[in-house]
C-alpha cells in the first residue's frame, strides 16, 4: 500500500519546484527510497509524460545537473587593488649592478622609500668617511626587524648567485646575542622610566628596530635597511646628502606642545621630568674646541676667555697648543697675551701633573720658535725651569736636556756673534745651579755635557771658556770619557778651525795610562780629513800620530778604513808620496 503510493508522491512532489528542491537539498530519506525501489517498474520516472518534462524545462529545473547546497560556496570577489610602484631616480653614468640591485629591492623585497646617493663627486672639504669607501649608497626601509633579515639574505643570495660576490653585513645580531640583550633589558625594565622617559624599552624592541649596513663588496655600492622609526632616528640622509641638499633632509625642531598624557596629572612625574629637563645639556653643533680654536687663530683673546670658563683645563691647554701649532709662519704674534691666556687657564691642582708640565714646555717651545727674538732661552728658564721649582714640583734631568736642546736649535739659527754666545751660557749657568740642590754630578751626566759643550760654540766662533771645559771633562771623567764627549769636542773644536786643540786633546787630554787606548779613531781621522787643510793632514802623517792605531793594536774596522781611505786620497791623490804607510795601517806588515 505504502509502495504502491510513492511513485504518485515523488511525481506530485516534482511538478512543485520549490518542493523538489527542499526534496534534494533535506530529505536524505527520499534518496533512499529511490535506491531500494529502482527495480521497480512503476519508480521509473524518467520520462513517463512529455508534458511533464516541459514543465520542468519551462520552470528552470535541472534535475540531472542539480548540485547539493553544500557545494554551492559563494566565492569571494577578489579586490586588486592598484598599487604604484615608486619611481628610482637613478645618478648618471651609475652602473647597471646599481639598477639591478635597487630594482630587486623595490620588486622582489617590497622594501619602500629607496633613495640612492651618489658619493663620487664628493667635494674634499665634505667628504665623510663613508665617501672614501663607497660610490653609491642606498637607502631602503622595510616593515620590521624581520623584514630588514630576510632582505639581507634574499640580497646576498642575488650577490652570490648573478655577481658572483659575498656581501658583509653589520647590524645582523645573532639568536644568542638578541637573547643576551633581551635579558639585558628584562633586568632594567625600570631604566627608561627612571629617566623620564614616557615609552620605556621593552623586549621587542630590539626586534622592531633594526639596521642593516650592507656592503655588496660591487661596484663601491652599500644599501641601508631600516625600519621605518630606526630611519627617522639616525637620519642618515642628512649625513649622505650633497652640501646643497643637506637642508632637504635636516630634522626639524620639535614641537614646545606636549600631548597631554595619562601622567600630566602626576605631580611626581612631572617633576621628574622637571629634573631630567634641566639635567640636560643643550649644546651647539659645533664643539667648544673649534670655537676657541677659531678665537685663538685670530688672536681673539676676550672672546676666547670667555669660551674657557667652567671648562677643563688640561683640556683648554691641549687647544691652545693645537691653536698656536696652526697660526701661519707670517702671523705677528701677541706672546704677551698668548703667555697671559696659557698662565690664566692653569690651575694650582695641575702643577702635580705630569701632563701640565709637559703641555707647557711644548706651549713655550712654539712660542720660541715662532718668534725667537721676543721669546728667548732666558724667558723660557724663568716660565718654567723657575716657575716649576717654584711650583713644588721637582725639576728632572729631561727637563734640563729639552731647555739645552733647544738652546742649541737657537744658536744654529741666531745671529752667530760671540755677545749672543755669552748671553746664552749665561743662561746655562744659572740652570745648572738649580740642580745643585737636586742633583749636584748632573753636569757630569754624558748627555748633559755633550748639549752643555754644545752651547759654547757656534759655526762661527766659541767661548773662551770652552778650552777650560774641555780641561775639566778630561780630569772629572776617569777612567775614561765617554765616546759622545770626544765626538762633541772634536766637533766643537773643528768648528772653530782649532786643529792645534784638536791634538793637544787627542794626545794629552786623553788618559790612557790606565786603560786601553779606547779612543774612537775614525772621528779622528775623519776630523782631519774633512779640515781640507793640508799642513795639519801632512802634520798628522809625518809625525806619525797615525802609528798608534798599530801600537795600540785597534782594530781595522771598515769605519776606520774608509777615514784612512778618505784621509789618504785627500792628502796624496796619486798615491805615491805615503803608499807605504797607507798600506802598513791598512793592511799590515807585510
Amino acid at each position: 500500500m505504502l509502495v504502491s503510493r510513492v511513485p504518485r508522491a515523488l511525481r506530485s512532489t516534482r511538478s512543485c519546484s520549490a518542493v523538489w528542491n527542499y526534496y534534494n537539498q533535506a530529505s536524505p530519506l527520499f534518496s533512499g527510497f529511490k535506491r531500494l525501489y529502482s527495480s521497480d517498474p512503476q519508480l521509473k520516472v524518467s520520462s513517463e509524460t512529455p508534458a511533464t518534462e516541459e514543465a520542468e524545462s519551462s520552470n528552470g529545473s535541472t534535475t540531472a545537473t542539480a548540485q547539493p547546497w553544500y557545494l554551492n560556496v559563494v566565492k569571494d570577489q577578489i579586490q586588486e587593488t592598484s598599487f604604484q610602484l615608486q619611481e628610482l631616480s637613478f645618478p648618471r653614468d651609475s652602473p647597471e649592478s646599481l639598477r639591478a640591485l635597487t630594482t630587486f629591492l623595490r620588486d622582489d623585497l617590497g622594501l619602500s622609500d629607496i633613495i640612492i646617493f651618489d658619493l663620487r663627486e664628493s667635494k674634499d672639504s665634505q667628504t665623510t668617511a663613508v665617501a672614501r669607501i663607497s660610490d653609491f649608497i642606498v637607502m631602503a626601509t622595510a616593515r620590521s626587524g624581520k623584514h630588514c633579515h630576510k632582505s639581507f639574505i634574499e640580497i646576498n643570495a642575488l650577490l652570490k648567485q648573478k655577481f658572483q660576490t659575498l656581501a658583509h653585513v653589520e647590524g645582523n645580531i645573532s639568536a644568542n646575542e638578541l637573547r643576551r640583550r633581551q635579558r639585558r633589558l628584562a633586568r632594567h625594565t625600570n631604566l627608561s622610566k627612571n629617566m623620564g622617559s614616557r615609552s620605556p624599552t621593552t623586549r621587542s624592541g630590539a626586534q622592531t628596530e633594526s639596521w642593516y649596513m650592507i656592503d655588496c663588496h660591487l661596484d663601491n655600492i652599500f644599501i641601508n635597511v631600516l625600519t621605518e622609526n630606526r630611519r627617522k632616528e639616525l637620519n642618515l640622509e642628512e649625513l649622505y646628502a650633497a652640501p646643497e641638499d643637506k637642508h632637504l633632509y635636516r630634522r626639524q625642531e620639535m614641537s614646545s606642545e606636549v600631548t597631554p598624557d595619562e601622567d600630566d596629572d602626576n605631580v611626581l612625574a612631572g617633576l621628574k621630568r622637571l629634573a631630567v629637563r634641566n639635567q640636560r645639556r643643550y649644546y651647539s653643533t659645533i664643539s667648544d674646541r673649534r670655537l676657541i680654536v677659531t678665537e685663538l687663530s685670530q688672536q681673539n683673546f676676550e672672546r676666547a676667555y670667555s669660551l674657557v670658563r667652567n671648562q677643563p683645563s688640561l683640556h683648554v691647554l691641549k687647544t691652545i697648543n693645537s691653536a698656536l701649532e696652526s697660526m701661519p709662519s707670517n702671523t705677528p704674534l701677541q706672546v704677551e697675551n698668548w703667555l697671559q691666556f696659557f698662565n690664566h687657564v692653569w690651575s694650582a691642582q695641575d702643577a702635580q701633573k705630569p701632563e701640565y708640565w709637559e703641555l707647557r714646555l711644548h706651549f713655550l717651545q712654539l712660542l720660541n720658535c715662532s718668534k725667537a727674538s721676543q721669546f728667548g732661552a732666558d724667558d723660557i728658564f724663568s716660565n718654567y725651569l723657575q716657575f716649576k721649582l717654584a711650583s713644588g714640583v721637582q725639576i728632572s734631568k729631561t727637563d734640563l736636556t729639552e731647555f739645552l736642546r733647544l738652546i742649541c736649535n737657537n744658536l744654529q739659527e741666531g745671529t752667530n756673534n760671540y755677545e749672543e754666545l755669552a748671553r746664552t751660557n749665561q743662561t746655562v749657568v744659572e740652570a745648572l745651579k738649580l740642580y745643585k740642590g737636586i742633583d749636584p754630578q748632573i753636569i757630569l751626566d754624558e748627555e748633559v755635557m755633550c748639549l752643555v759643550l754644545q752651547t759654547m760654540s757656534n759655526s762661527k766662533t766659541s767661548l773662551k771658556a770652552l778650552n777650560e771645559m774641555i780641561s775639566y771633562v778630561c780630569a772629572e771623567f776617569s777612567p775614561q770619557i765617554p765616546g759622545s764627549v770626544i765626538s762633541t769636542i772634536l766637533q766643537a773644536l773643528s768648528q772653530n778651525r782649532e786643529y792645534l786643540g784638536i791634538l793637544k786633546f787627542w794626545e794629552r787630554g786623553i788618559d790612557l795610562k790606565k786603560t786601553n787606548d779606547y779612543r774612537p779613531w775614525h772621528l779622528f781621522v775623519n776630523t782631519i780629513a774633512n779640515s781640507e787643510d793640508q799642513s795639519l793632514m801632512k802634520k798628522v802623517l809625518n809625525d806619525g800620530h797615525l802609528l798608534w792605531i798599530k801600537r795600540n793594536n785597534i782594530e781595522m774596522s771598515p769605519q776606520l778604513r774608509n777615514a784612512l781611505d778618505k784621509l789618504f786620497i785627500a792628502v796624496d791623490p796619486e798615491n805615491i808620496a805615503y803608499e807605504d804607510l797607507k798600506d802598513f795601517l791598512v793592511d799590515g806588515p807585510k
